[in-house]
């Protein structure tokens, strides 16, 4: 919230004007109900950034770093795509995350998953990365860990 107030107080209000705090909100409420998270990725008030951003939410931004997380089958593409045209979609989508990155990308998945069922039978399930990486991962250093 304190960044809210900050980007609003710097990059909304101005401190010159002589119209009190909630007079000049009131005449930016409008401005105010369409600003998007991307709105504070600019603003100069800010100055410790890290973003939690959907992809849909990410385009048209660019940051120095992105980190896509749980880059696996079933998730890139969503377990529930099943057309072509969805599936080539869902492909955008993960391009689009890949572009946001100005110097540094860091893509992550986990080869398994384990841990204990609701009847308490413990479990593991190997993963496989995004089908999407296949003809693009001889440009990344890939490490496991």
């Amino acid at each position: 919230m304190q960044y809210i107030f900050s980007f609003l107080r710097n990059d909304v209000i101005s401190p010159e004007k002589t119209p009190s705090l909630k007079e000049q909100l009131s005449a930016h409420l409008l401005d105010i109900t369409t600003y998007r998270e991307a709105d504070l990725c600019d603003s100069s008030c800010i100055t410790e950034k890290v973003f939690v951003s959907t992809v849909h939410k990410a385009k048209g931004l660019e940051f120095e770093n992105v980190i896509i997380f749980e880059a696996t089958d079933g998730v890139y593409p969503f377990f529930d795509k099943k057309t072509p045209e969805e599936i080539r979609e869902s492909a955008r989508l993960f391009y689009v995350a890949m572009t946001r990155a100005k110097i540094r990308l860091h893509i992550t998945y986990a080869e398994s998953v384990s841990g204990i069922s609701k009847w308490g039978n413990p479990y593991s399930i190997d993963k496989e990365p995004t089908p999407f990486l296949r003809h693009i991962k001889k440009f990344f250093h890939l490490y496991s860990m």
